[in-house]
């Protein structure tokens, strides 16, 4: 048992040795990175030389090529934003690809960057495929050889994979502004993963979700992450109706701002279809181009509503629609929310806090708007509305709401059929509301 011990600590030694002599400590400045270019060609065979047990691989500053991990235990470990992975985009569908049923991978300290220039390519930055578990990517940044490119997709969690932890990234340059492309974390039916305390920035043109819970993904945590930018809605919990439900994911401590009205763009947190029991708490929503939070179901005949979720808790500042909108879905809890001054985008048209029916395959009923404040006094339309539209919403408990009197002179518009309205004040003022 000794020796084994023994072997094993050189065998791992032999790999750390083998990177500090193609980039000694002392040579590997930033200054000095493009000299040692044989990194590209080294990367790969020191993982692939590990034992079966794995072990560590410390990385020098330099770059280095794309890589597939597929033993379990395998961490590298660089030298921070001068140690670069990279791979041309041509070819590329994971820079750094964890398969095979590889646990316990950790990815940190390091810079990964894509070469992607638009979506005619899928390049992923980090790939978790192939029955990986337990993946943690930590403390890396994402970005592009050149400021005008990057990845598609800056990490992937496919279905195969579950039990990640993305913590304490920097996420720039995403690539891409319609299906396939643009996303930071792209979660597709992969559950019990972590995202945290990350910083991710998209601009006007290029990303389109920073975080998008897709295909049935359920018991995921997406907290304190500061988000800014992008095209079209910044976190999304989706899927399809022959698709698992996504359920038990909680957004939770999130700053959004910036969002854009991209193609498809509805809401900075969007909750769609087939997607119960989420939690969207706490978040703040700064500026969003269209919605602020909406939890909507399907106008398509027999399909799912997103019922049973909760919004709680939310600050939502100068929303360029409605603050939180429930569109056709049912059993929603709204609690807790602050609303300020929304219908940015035109004066006197939305309200702050909405409860609408969409079509007649989608009734809102029995959903729940209490405790909240909602209030603005240029331009949001009132503080609450329950839609008069066909089929009007039903059963909707109102109680215990700060509500204010907006440009249409109503604080509270009751347009739906056996609404519960408990106490309420409606003349709700602050003398020190947020400023834009």
């Amino acid at each position: 048992m000794e020796n084994r011990a023994q072997t094993r600590r050189f065998e791992i030694l032999n790999i750390t040795i083998l990177s500090a002599w193609l980039c000694p400590q002392l040579a590997c400045t930033s200054s000095a990175v493009s000299a040692h270019t044989n990194h590209v060609l080294t990367l790969q065979t020191a993982v692939d030389a590990l034992p079966s047990e794995g072990g560590t691989i410390d990385l020098p500053c330099g770059t280095y090529g794309a890589v597939t991990i597929s033993t379990s235990n395998v961490k590298l470990v660089g030298s921070g934003s001068c140690t670069v992975i990279t791979a041309p985009a041509s070819g590329s569908n994971g820079i750094v690809t964890v398969t095979n049923g590889a646990a316990n991978t950790s990815i940190s300290n390091l810079q990964i960057q894509g070469q992607a220039v638009d979506q005619t390519t899928i390049q992923r930055c980090v790939y978790l495929t192939g029955g990986s578990t337990r993946t943690t990517i930590q403390q890396v940044i994402f970005a592009g050889t050149i400021t005008s490119n990057g990845c598609n997709i800056q990490v992937h969690s496919d279905s195969t994979s579950s039990g990640n932890v993305i913590e304490n990234n920097m996420l720039t340059q995403a690539i891409g502004t319609s299906s396939g492309g643009g996303y930071g974390v792209l979660v597709e039916n992969s559950s019990d993963n972590t995202i945290t305390d990350n910083v991710s920035i998209q601009s006007a043109t290029q990303g389109r979700h920073h975080v998008y819970i897709s295909a049935g993904s359920s018991y995921n945590i997406v907290t304190n992450n500061q988000l800014s930018g992008g095209t079209s809605d910044q976190i999304v919990i989706y899927a399809l109706d022959n698709q698992p439900a996504a359920q038990h994911n909680v957004i939770q401590g999130n700053l959004l701002t910036g969002m854009g009205s991209g193609l498809g763009a509805e809401a900075a947190i969007h909750v769609c279809q087939n997607a119960t029991l989420n939690r969207v708490i706490g978040n703040q929503v700064l500026h969003p181009a269209v919605a602020g939070i909406e939890v909507e179901a399907s106008a398509i005949k027999g399909e799912s509503h997103a019922d049973d979720n909760d919004v709680q808790s939310n600050l939502v500042y100068f929303a360029g629609q409605f603050g939180i909108l429930i569109l056709g879905s049912s059993d929603t809890t709204v609690r807790g929310n602050a609303v300020y001054e929304s219908s940015q985008a035109n004066a006197d048209e939305y309200s702050g806090i909405e409860v609408s029916s969409d079509g007649e395959y989608a009734t809102a009923q029995n959903n729940q708007i209490v405790s909240n404040t909602s209030y603005g006094y240029k331009m949001q339309r009132n503080g609450l509305q329950i839609d008069f539209g066909a089929p009007q919403p039903s059963k909707t408990v109102v109680n215990n709401n700060n509500l204010g009197v907006g440009v249409s002179g109503s604080a509270f518009f009751d347009g739906g059929l056996d609404t519960v309205i408990g106490r309420n004040a409606l003349d709700y003022r602050n003398p020190d509301p947020p400023q834009p």
